[in-house]
Protein backbone atom coordinates (compact mmCIF):
# COMPACT_ATOMS: atom_id res chain seq x y z
CA UNK A 1 0.00 0.00 0.00
CA UNK A 2 2.84 2.41 1.20
CA UNK A 3 4.90 1.28 -2.42
CA UNK A 4 1.44 2.19 -4.49
CA UNK A 5 1.21 5.62 -2.44
CA UNK A 6 4.79 6.48 -3.15
CA UNK A 7 4.08 5.34 -7.00
CA UNK A 8 0.79 7.44 -6.93
CA UNK A 9 3.36 10.74 -5.57
CA UNK A 10 5.95 10.23 -8.30
CA UNK A 11 3.43 9.85 -11.02
CA UNK A 12 2.16 13.41 -9.66
CA UNK A 13 5.51 14.79 -9.66
CA UNK A 14 6.00 13.85 -13.11
CA UNK A 15 2.64 15.18 -14.15
CA UNK A 16 3.97 18.28 -12.21
CA UNK A 17 7.20 18.54 -14.57
CA UNK A 18 5.10 18.03 -17.71
CA UNK A 19 2.81 21.14 -16.74
CA UNK A 20 5.91 23.26 -15.58
CA UNK A 21 8.00 22.05 -18.05
CA UNK A 22 6.29 25.51 -19.77
CA UNK A 23 8.10 27.53 -17.30
CA UNK A 24 11.26 25.97 -17.99
CA UNK A 25 10.43 26.69 -21.82
CA UNK A 26 10.17 30.31 -20.59
CA UNK A 27 13.34 30.49 -18.90
CA UNK A 28 15.50 28.30 -20.44
CA UNK A 29 14.12 27.42 -24.27
CA UNK A 30 16.76 28.95 -25.85
CA UNK A 31 19.41 26.34 -24.62
CA UNK A 32 17.80 23.57 -26.05
CA UNK A 33 17.45 25.67 -29.22
CA UNK A 34 21.12 26.63 -29.14
CA UNK A 35 21.55 23.10 -29.57
CA UNK A 36 19.69 22.19 -32.56
CA UNK A 37 22.55 25.03 -33.92
CA UNK A 38 25.12 22.28 -33.03
CA UNK A 39 24.10 19.90 -35.70
CA UNK A 40 23.63 22.33 -39.00
CA UNK A 41 25.52 19.83 -40.94
CA UNK A 42 23.47 16.79 -40.36
CA UNK A 43 20.03 17.69 -39.49
CA UNK A 44 19.78 13.63 -38.26
CA UNK A 45 21.92 14.47 -35.28
CA UNK A 46 19.27 17.13 -33.67
CA UNK A 47 17.16 14.37 -31.90
CA UNK A 48 20.75 12.97 -30.37
CA UNK A 49 22.15 15.95 -29.54
CA UNK A 50 18.47 16.71 -27.65
CA UNK A 51 18.74 13.56 -26.08
CA UNK A 52 22.13 14.16 -24.66
CA UNK A 53 21.30 17.73 -23.51
CA UNK A 54 18.34 16.61 -21.61
CA UNK A 55 20.13 13.49 -20.11
CA UNK A 56 22.63 15.79 -18.43
CA UNK A 57 19.73 18.06 -17.10
CA UNK A 58 17.76 15.54 -15.66
CA UNK A 59 21.05 13.69 -14.48
CA UNK A 60 22.07 17.16 -12.71
CA UNK A 61 18.57 17.39 -11.00
CA UNK A 62 18.78 13.34 -9.67
CA UNK A 63 21.65 14.59 -8.35
CA UNK A 64 20.53 17.32 -6.38
CA UNK A 65 17.55 15.19 -5.72
CA UNK A 66 19.49 13.01 -3.68
CA UNK A 67 21.86 15.55 -2.20
CA UNK A 68 18.54 17.14 -0.85
CA UNK A 69 17.89 13.89 0.25
CA UNK A 70 20.57 13.15 2.11
CA UNK A 71 20.44 16.99 3.82
CA UNK A 72 17.28 16.48 5.02
CA UNK A 73 17.97 13.12 6.21
CA UNK A 74 21.11 14.06 8.48
CA UNK A 75 19.32 16.72 9.80
CA UNK A 76 16.77 14.23 11.36
CA UNK A 77 19.85 12.51 12.38
CA UNK A 78 21.35 15.69 14.33
CA UNK A 79 20.69 15.50 18.30
CA UNK A 80 18.82 18.89 18.63
CA UNK A 81 16.22 17.70 15.73
CA UNK A 82 15.71 14.16 16.93
CA UNK A 83 12.04 13.57 17.00
CA UNK A 84 11.45 16.53 14.72
CA UNK A 85 10.68 15.07 11.39
CA UNK A 86 7.37 16.23 11.05
CA UNK A 87 8.09 20.18 12.15
CA UNK A 88 11.20 19.26 8.89
CA UNK A 89 8.47 18.10 6.62
CA UNK A 90 5.93 21.23 7.48
CA UNK A 91 8.98 23.78 6.95
CA UNK A 92 9.70 22.59 3.58
CA UNK A 93 6.21 22.21 2.84
CA UNK A 94 5.62 25.95 3.99
CA UNK A 95 8.81 26.84 1.55
CA UNK A 96 7.16 25.06 -1.05
CA UNK A 97 4.02 27.27 -0.88
CA UNK A 98 6.35 30.78 -0.83
CA UNK A 99 7.71 29.33 -4.25
CA UNK A 100 4.71 28.87 -5.28
CA UNK A 101 3.09 31.66 -4.99
CA UNK A 102 6.47 33.43 -6.52
CA UNK A 103 5.72 31.36 -9.75
CA UNK A 104 2.01 32.82 -9.67
CA UNK A 105 3.33 36.39 -8.95
CA UNK A 106 1.89 36.48 -5.77
CA UNK A 107 5.40 37.26 -3.92
CA UNK A 108 8.31 39.00 -5.37
CA UNK A 109 11.63 36.28 -5.76
CA UNK A 110 14.49 37.60 -3.27
CA UNK A 111 17.62 37.02 -4.71
CA UNK A 112 19.84 35.66 -1.94
CA UNK A 113 23.54 36.61 -1.24
CA UNK A 114 25.94 35.73 -3.59
CA UNK A 115 23.77 35.12 -6.44
CA UNK A 116 25.07 37.30 -9.01
CA UNK A 117 28.46 35.54 -8.54
CA UNK A 118 27.14 32.01 -9.24
CA UNK A 119 24.84 33.15 -11.96
CA UNK A 120 28.25 34.55 -13.38
CA UNK A 121 29.99 31.57 -13.02
CA UNK A 122 27.38 29.75 -14.85
CA UNK A 123 26.92 31.63 -17.64
CA UNK A 124 30.46 31.21 -18.43
CA UNK A 125 30.33 28.07 -18.28
CA UNK A 126 27.79 27.43 -20.29
CA UNK A 127 28.66 30.25 -23.00
CA UNK A 128 31.90 27.95 -22.88
CA UNK A 129 29.95 24.88 -23.90
CA UNK A 130 27.75 26.89 -26.68
CA UNK A 131 30.83 27.49 -28.61
CA UNK A 132 32.18 23.82 -29.21
CA UNK A 133 29.42 22.21 -30.29
CA UNK A 134 29.01 18.92 -30.34
CA UNK A 135 27.28 15.58 -28.69
CA UNK A 136 29.84 16.38 -25.55
CA UNK A 137 28.85 19.48 -25.71
CA UNK A 138 25.23 18.87 -25.67
CA UNK A 139 25.53 16.80 -22.80
CA UNK A 140 27.55 19.25 -20.56
CA UNK A 141 25.39 22.01 -21.60
CA UNK A 142 21.97 19.99 -20.09
CA UNK A 143 24.72 19.19 -16.89
CA UNK A 144 24.89 23.06 -16.38
CA UNK A 145 22.04 23.92 -17.44
CA UNK A 146 20.36 21.79 -14.42
CA UNK A 147 21.82 24.04 -11.76
CA UNK A 148 20.38 27.42 -12.81
CA UNK A 149 18.49 28.87 -10.69
CA UNK A 150 14.43 27.82 -11.12
CA UNK A 151 11.82 28.27 -8.97
CA UNK A 152 10.00 24.82 -10.32
CA UNK A 153 12.93 23.14 -9.13
CA UNK A 154 13.84 24.92 -5.65
CA UNK A 155 10.17 23.81 -4.92
CA UNK A 156 10.58 20.05 -5.49
CA UNK A 157 14.29 20.35 -3.80
CA UNK A 158 12.45 21.13 -0.97
CA UNK A 159 9.82 18.18 -1.44
CA UNK A 160 13.21 15.89 -1.67
CA UNK A 161 14.56 17.24 1.03
CA UNK A 162 11.56 16.50 3.18
CA UNK A 163 11.62 13.26 1.83
CA UNK A 164 14.38 12.59 4.22
CA UNK A 165 15.77 10.09 1.91
CA UNK A 166 18.57 10.03 -1.16
CA UNK A 167 16.77 7.55 -3.25
CA UNK A 168 13.16 9.03 -2.65
CA UNK A 169 14.93 12.49 -3.29
CA UNK A 170 16.59 10.95 -6.19
CA UNK A 171 13.34 9.52 -7.38
CA UNK A 172 11.31 12.67 -7.15
CA UNK A 173 13.78 15.05 -9.00
CA UNK A 174 14.14 12.21 -11.47
CA UNK A 175 10.49 11.90 -12.41
CA UNK A 176 10.27 15.76 -12.63
CA UNK A 177 13.01 15.96 -14.56
CA UNK A 178 11.74 13.39 -16.69
CA UNK A 179 8.54 15.46 -17.39
CA UNK A 180 10.32 18.65 -18.61
CA UNK A 181 11.45 16.41 -21.20
CA UNK A 182 8.89 16.31 -24.23
CA UNK A 183 8.56 20.47 -24.06
CA UNK A 184 11.88 20.98 -23.84
CA UNK A 185 13.01 18.28 -26.41
CA UNK A 186 10.00 19.91 -29.40
CA UNK A 187 11.02 23.35 -28.39
CA UNK A 188 14.44 22.13 -29.60
CA UNK A 189 13.36 20.64 -32.29
CA UNK A 190 10.47 23.36 -33.74
CA UNK A 191 11.54 26.57 -31.97
CA UNK A 192 8.13 27.02 -30.34
CA UNK A 193 5.23 24.70 -29.75
CA UNK A 194 2.59 27.11 -28.68
CA UNK A 195 1.73 30.60 -28.27
CA UNK A 196 3.42 32.98 -26.18
CA UNK A 197 -0.11 33.71 -23.87
CA UNK A 198 -0.97 29.73 -23.52
CA UNK A 199 2.59 29.03 -22.29
CA UNK A 200 2.27 32.14 -19.91
CA UNK A 201 -1.14 30.85 -18.64
CA UNK A 202 0.10 26.74 -18.13
CA UNK A 203 3.49 28.31 -16.40
CA UNK A 204 1.39 30.30 -14.18
CA UNK A 205 -0.54 26.55 -13.50
CA UNK A 206 2.37 25.30 -12.53
CA UNK A 207 2.48 28.05 -9.55
CA UNK A 208 -0.69 26.64 -8.34
CA UNK A 209 0.51 22.51 -8.84
CA UNK A 210 3.74 23.68 -6.76
CA UNK A 211 1.20 25.33 -4.05
CA UNK A 212 -0.92 22.18 -4.02
CA UNK A 213 2.28 19.58 -3.32
CA UNK A 214 3.40 22.68 -0.23
CA UNK A 215 -0.34 21.66 1.13
CA UNK A 216 0.22 18.02 0.96
CA UNK A 217 3.79 18.14 2.36
CA UNK A 218 2.51 20.06 5.48
CA UNK A 219 -0.67 18.64 5.87
CA UNK A 220 1.55 15.16 5.82
CA UNK A 221 3.84 16.46 8.57
CA UNK A 222 1.15 17.34 10.80
CA UNK A 223 -0.40 14.37 10.45
CA UNK A 224 2.31 12.45 13.11
CA UNK A 225 1.10 15.26 15.81
CA UNK A 226 -2.49 15.15 14.76
CA UNK A 227 -2.12 10.75 15.43
CA UNK A 228 -0.73 12.00 18.58
CA UNK A 229 -3.18 14.15 20.33
CA UNK A 230 -5.81 11.53 19.13
CA UNK A 231 -3.74 8.43 20.66
CA UNK A 232 -3.86 10.51 23.97
CA UNK A 233 -6.92 11.39 24.38
CA UNK A 234 -8.53 8.04 23.43
CA UNK A 235 -6.31 7.07 26.11
CA UNK A 236 -7.92 9.07 28.44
Amino acid sequence: MVSLIRMIEYLLVFAAGLIGSFHCVGMCGGFPIAVTSFSTTKKTLIPRNQILYNSGRVFTYTFLGATAGYLGLSLREIEPFLGWQATISTVMGVLMVVVGLQILGILGEKTLPGFNLYYSFLKKAIASFIKQKGPSASFYLGLFNGFLPCPLIYAFLFKAAASGSPEKGATIMLSLGLGTIPAMFLIGIYGRIISLKLQGSISRASGLIVVMFGVFTIIRGFLPYFFKFGNTHLLH
